[in-house]
């Protein structure tokens, strides 16, 4: 197996530039996290959920700002980073400093251009995928880095400092394009569904809402339709189980047949990919008389936040069918029904068109990071120096 990226700079395992510290946690210290995209810092100063937390923080350990932290679970992601400031991280993170010259900046880079290029992933030799553990410390210190001079070391250090912080500001802009734009779609579209000056009606009373077919893990087959569960409603790419067996009629997904998950994540969708077998926790939406399905799509959907409050706070992660009576809308006739659906699909469509745009940009300027990191720390082309 290649010990280490190839490149012009002569290699050396991990425990010839790093020592593990193993430092008491202060009482109070906030918890430090190492992000996938190499920042280290407090969760209070970036973001605070979406963590586990601990009950008893056993073994956590102090930081400093300066320390090299390497998540031994999430290396492989590149939540690799030099933390800056002062706190506490659990035991699943190793607290470095530099040995001799090393730069602690550059070993971090080299680390993470590792990350980007897969080869943490390939020599931590699991057996399942995205299963990568570096919690061993003595594994860890094993994987070889390229190492040149102190002087280089810090000269790429200070060029990636400066290029990576302009891509990742980039990346930020975009993604707060896609933020406001996602603000933008759902405000219009509320304003002429929700808001609309029309009487209101119960959800409920609006369609016939079919629970899908309670699957066992044991009832899939090697061939036949594919069951649609909420992960594949709203991924085109995502793997599916297939059942070539009876199920009810009223559990066939047919193209333009609406679709609307109730437990946990609340998504609509108007399905389009032929025959299939809806999972349970998904409703078939069979829309009455006088209602348009394609309005009642955008009605679901724009109502999915007033559910989400009434979720709030339960103990209940689905919709109950008190739910569905509660939640009203305002219902226009069949003819204004056709014109609201017509523009929301525009409404949507020009959002997504934008979103595209943005995503494609992300992705570029991700693309060039990663490019960008694995040559600057291979040697593979001249980093000039950065002006104080």
């Amino acid at each position: 197996m290649t010990r280490a990226l190839p490149g012009t700079f002569p290699v050396v395992p991990l425990r010839r530039v790093l020592k593990k510290l193993v430092r008491p946690a202060a009482s109070g210290a906030g918890v430090v996290t190492a992000f996938r995209d190499g920042e280290v810092t407090l969760r209070s100063l970036r973001r605070e959920d979406g963590f586990t937390f601990s009950d008893q923080e056993v073994g956590y350990q102090g930081v400093m700002s300066g320390d090299l932290v390497i998540h031994g679970l999430d290396a492989f992601a590149g939540a690799i980073g030099v933390c800056d400031s002062i706190g506490k991280c659990s035991p699943v993170y190793h607290v470095c400093a530099p040995v001799g010259q090393a730069d602690v900046r550059y070993i971090a880079y080299a680390l993470r251009a590792e990350a980007e290029a897969g080869f943490l992933e390939l020599q931590a030799g699991n057996v399942r995928q995205r299963a990568v553990d570096f919690r061993n410390w003595q594994v860890l210190a094993g994987i070889e880095v390229p190492l040149p001079e102190a002087h280089v070391q810090r000269r790429i250090a200070d060029y990636l400092d400066s290029q990576v912080a302009t891509i990742n500001d980039l990346i930020a802009t975009y993604d707060h394009l896609r933020h406001l734009l996602a603000r933008r779609e759902a405000a219009s579209l509320r304003r002429i569904v929700a808001d609309a000056p029309d009487p209101t009606r119960p959800l409920a009373v609006l369609a016939d809402y079919v629970n899908g077919y309670p699957f066992k893990p044991d009832d899939f087959t090697p061939t036949g339709l594919p069951v649609i569960r909420i992960r594949q409603l709203v991924d085109r790419d995502a793997d599916q189980d297939l059942f070539d067996g009876w199920v009810p009629d009223r559990v066939l997904l047919r193209d333009s047949d609406l679709v609307f998950s109730w437990s946990a994540s609340l998504e609509v969708r108007e399905w389009d990919r032929g025959p299939a077998i809806l999972n349970q926790h998904l409703f078939r939406v069979l829309a009455h008389p006088g209602i348009d399905p394609r309005w009642l799509r955008w009605a679901l959907h724009v109502l999915r936040e007033d559910f989400g409050e009434l979720m709030h706070g339960s103990t209940m992660t689905h919709i109950t069918q008190p739910m569905m009576h509660a939640i009203r809308v305002p219902v226009p006739s069949l003819e204004k029904q056709h014109d609201v659906a017509a523009t929301a699909d525009a409404i949507h469509a020009q959002s997504s068109d934008v979103q595209r745009l943005a995503d494609q940009q992300i992705a570029r300027l991700r693309e060039r990071r990663k490019t960008m990191l694995v040559a600057a720390v291979t040697g593979c082309f001249d980093v000039p120096e950065v002006a104080a």
